[in-house]
């Protein structure tokens, strides 16, 4: 009942080493490989195991949310279990800004890597977490992004992480989309849904193809318990400052608490709801 994952190792990990019992384990149980492998103090909730779940069991899933409700932490995860379940893979991940991709997402996968409670094996640099040639998973940055940032990456099992989706460029989504030409390819975005325009705004409202997960700060465990019992989730102070500075009917409010797209946007001549109403 042991496999190459499940011992040290510094550089690679040895395909014929992952043995049957780990793969009829966990190759279809994403939940159960992370609270197995990963150190998760107070577990997930609800929305982060549905995120999870998600991947695995569609092609395309996108992820609407307001602030501080885990769903990076979530991606996070999702990274690792693709990784270590689905052998061999590539995982890509990329956002807008390098900051986003080194100093948020995959802050979170270094830090999960590193509280695990087992030894995965592999080798994890700022950026990428190797584990054979054909076997890896990568974040690339802006400075990469052209029509040939993610040529070469295909593979069998593959996933693509958009963070922060919304502010990721129309050419860069169309490249993530060419690599999922295989039959266990999957797609994960997530993001604020700070504008009614572009593909994540197009995945939720004109794309039949995604399952559809919506976040409210409203229902994360700290508002619901009345009580902080996730630290790493919003709070209600947040929220309430938010509510005095922002108003109930701003657009800041509609998409950084509710999760849901506003109905205007910021500085536009005119709101795309009255442009929808009036082709309608």
């Amino acid at each position: 009942m042991t496999s190459a994952l499940l011992t040290p190792s510094s550089k690679k990990v040895k395909l014929e080493e992952v043995t049957d019992w780990y793969l009829s384990t966990y190759e279809n149980d994403p939940l159960r490989w992370i609270y197995d492998s990963i150190n998760i103090k107070d577990g997930l909730w609800e929305k982060q195991e549905e995120i999870i779940s998600s991947v695995f069991q569609n092609s395309y899933t996108a992820v609407r949310s307001g602030h501080s409700t885990g769903k990076t932490f979530a991606s996070a995860l999702c990274v690792l279990a693709f990784l270590y379940t689905q052998i061999p893979s590539k995982v890509i991940t990329t956002a807008p800004t390098f900051r986003q991709v080194a100093k948020i997402l995959w802050r979170d996968i270094r830090k999960l890597y590193t509280h695990r409670k087992i030894k995965l094996g592999g080798r994890l640099l700022t950026l990428e977490l190797f584990c054979d040639d054909d076997w890896f998973a990568l974040g690339l940055h802006p400075r990469e992004y052209d029509i040939n940032a993610f040529q070469g990456y295909h593979s069998e099992n593959i996933l693509v992480v958009l963070d922060e989706s919304p502010g990721v460029s129309s050419d860069l989504y169309d490249s993530a989309i060419s690599l999922l030409t295989s039959e266990n390819a999957h797609l994960l975005e997530i993001g604020n849904p700070t504008s009614p325009s572009g593909h994540f705004y197009n995945a939720f409202q004109k794309n039949s193809k995604y399952n559809k997960i919506h976040i409210n700060c409203l229902d994360s465990p700290n508002i619901k318990a009345g009580k902080v019992i996730r630290p790493y989730l919003v709070i209600q102070k947040w929220i309430n400052d938010r509510k005095d500075t922002w108003g109930e009917n701003s657009p800041l409010w509609q998409s950084r608490v509710l999760g849901e797209f506003s109905t205007s946007e910021e500085n536009s001549f005119a709101p795309l709801d009255w442009v929808e109403r009036a082709m309608g």
